[in-house]
């Protein structure tokens, strides 16, 4: 698999990368912004990108926006991972309402994860378009 992970907190991405290394993923790949995180996804199409929610300049709901909004099929259908410390029922409604795939809330864990990943590799949910919203069906 290849992993892109977005997070402009570097703590926390390495310790998303020692879990995902635990699992044996060797294609792992940074981008500190959604600005990089889009650059990265148009050069090499990544297998799922791991979100964080609350980055600067850009957060991780207006990436999942772009990311959902982008113009090639390809890149809008990315299963789309948010990991984040901001459990609160308003910020996973939220992360859905944008088209967030799936939604992990840390503390995480290598069994966590690896769950999360596996189900969205092998249960990928039917993607939705209307005029308010596109993403994985949220029913």
């Amino acid at each position: 698999m290849d992993i892109l992970v977005v997070d402009d907190n570097e703590f926390a991405h390495a310790i998303l990368r020692d879990i995902l290394l635990a699992m044996r993923i060797k294609d792992i790949r940074h981008a500190r912004s959604g600005k990089e995180c889009l650059k990265a996804i148009v050069s090499k199409l990544p297998d799922i990108v791991i979100v964080d929610l609350l980055m600067k300049p850009m957060s991780g709901f207006e990436l999942i926006k772009r990311i959902r909004a982008h113009n090639v099929d390809d890149i809008r259908h990315l299963p789309l991972l948010v990991v984040s410390a901001y459990s609160s029922m308003d910020y996973v409604t939220k992360a859905r309402d944008v088209g967030a795939s799936e939604v992990l809330c840390k503390p995480i864990s290598v069994n966590s994860v690896y769950d999360r990943l596996v189900h969205m590799r092998n249960s990928p949910r039917q993607f939705v378009r209307t005029k308010v919203y596109v993403g994985p069906d949220r029913r």
